[in-house]
């Protein structure tokens, strides 16, 4: 699942993207932002936990008045089994 374009979403992305190249110095070209994110690619490219990524993501999209089940659904409909960590 592609998610469109929109400010406030690349604004979210920068903001995580930015915090964790800080924490772990990844070169941000190495970083998919923008137009045509894909949400999976979220979880793979950061390279961290996958419990401390589904908590940014969860911020963020409560933030923005998204269901942050939503954003798994769409991780998963993107790369299936990519997701299935996230299972309580």
């Amino acid at each position: 699942m592609v998610i469109e374009s929109a400010s406030w979403l690349d604004k979210a992305v920068t903001d995580i993207v930015e915090r964790r190249r800080r924490e772990v110095g990844v070169s941000v070209e190495d970083l998919a932002a923008g137009a045509g994110l894909e949400v999976a690619a979220l979880f793979e490219v950061l390279d961290c936990s996958r419990s401390w990524l589904l908590d940014e993501v969860c911020a963020v999209s409560g933030a923005l008045g998204w269901d942050c089940a939503g954003l798994i659904k769409a991780a998963e409909s993107s790369r299936p089994g990519l997701a299935s960590g996230f299972e309580n």
